[in-house]
């Protein structure tokens, strides 16, 4: 990675590291599909703002099924079941649910791109879901039905974003970033359009809950769609994957300091398991030892010597 995308990667992880503490000052007050809709909206006006100062409108007429997808899946689904989630179990423990998305984007792209599972894949995977028994087998709160309805809210929103990911490999390769943010989170928002008409109790948007929810709009939402698609663009899914390695680091280190939240023992050795577990999953590159190098080297040059001087290139080679 260069520089400035180990950058967008840290302002992205803060970004969403930060947005469970945000919805845990929105939703419990306003409700979850108040806290969607608002959200939506506020984010799509900002992005639709952006996108015509830099004239980068989408291609809406054309590719509006595909923005759709991308909306609802991507978007209005995660984000509805892991507000869901945040009420429930507090600000830290969605987001280390959270950092499944990367175990769960590995099958989408085995079964969508028919890309391979290495047995180091699957031993990530296999140590990462043993994290997560640990993190909520030792969790501090009572485990009651809706407990584990929270626990399954934040899986499958980690699912739905795992499959948005692999669906923007497959339809959206050439679209610019901001493209992408702008559109999908415009028919994002004329989905949750009915959310903001299901709560007919009176609401106070007082300042406590307007600047938490722009926040988690304009940056939390807009701006951080748009790093991250950028980030796929510079250094692919896999790599950029690797935020969510940071989220939930970020996440319960803020949740402990600002809403004081336990950080027990459990959570700590389960989400050293899962990190590690996510670890071996994302780098998957191959590394050549010394020796081989050297030896690659030697026969590209053994060929490409006159046959006098081959005698000495054997030497050599016998000697690595």
């Amino acid at each position: 990675m260069k520089t400035k995308d180990i950058f967008l990667l840290l302002i992205l992880s803060m970004a969403w590291g930060s947005s469970s503490l945000f919805l845990k000052i929105v939703a419990p007050v306003i409700g979850v599909f108040l806290s969607v809709g608002t959200r939506m909206l506020l984010a799509a006006v900002t992005l639709l703002i952006a996108a015509s100062i830099y004239r980068q409108l989408p291609d809406l007429r054309n590719r509006w099924k595909d923005y759709l997808v991308l909306g609802a899946f991507n978007i209005v689904v995660p984000f509805a079941l892991n507000t869901f989630a945040v009420i429930k179990l507090g600000a830290s423990l969605p987001s280390i649910l959270g950092s499944t998305i990367p175990l769960f984007t590995a099958l989408a792209s085995k079964f969508y791109l028919h890309e391979n599972i290495s047995g180091k894949k699957m031993s990530g995977m296999v140590i990462s879901v043993v994290g997560i028994f640990m993190v909520f087998g030792w969790s501090p709160i009572t485990a009651g039905i809706g407990f584990w309805l929270a626990i399954l809210a934040g899986l499958a929103s980690s699912f739905f974003n795992a499959f948005s990911t692999v669906y923007v490999k497959m339809k959206f390769s050439k679209t610019g970033s901001v493209d992408i943010a702008t559109g999908q989170i415009i028919m994002a928002a004329a989905i949750s359009l009915p959310f903001l008409f299901s709560n007919y109790q009176p609401v106070l948007f007082t300042p406590g809950i307007l600047v938490p929810l722009a926040i988690l709009a304009i940056i939390n939402t807009a701006g951080a769609y748009i790093f991250y698609f950028k980030l796929i663009a510079n250094t692919g899914i896999v790599n950029a994957s690797l935020v969510t390695l940071l989220v939930p680091v970020f996440s319960v280190l803020l949740a402990s300091i600002f809403f004081d939240e336990k950080i027990t023992a459990g959570m700590i050795t389960g989400l050293g398991f899962v990190l590690f577990g996510i670890y071996l999953v994302v780098n998957n590159v191959k590394q050549r030892s010394v020796s081989k190098l050297k030896m690659g080297w030697i026969n590209k040059t053994y060929k490409e010597t006159p046959l006098k001087k081959r005698s000495s290139l054997k030497t050599a080679e016998c000697e690595v």
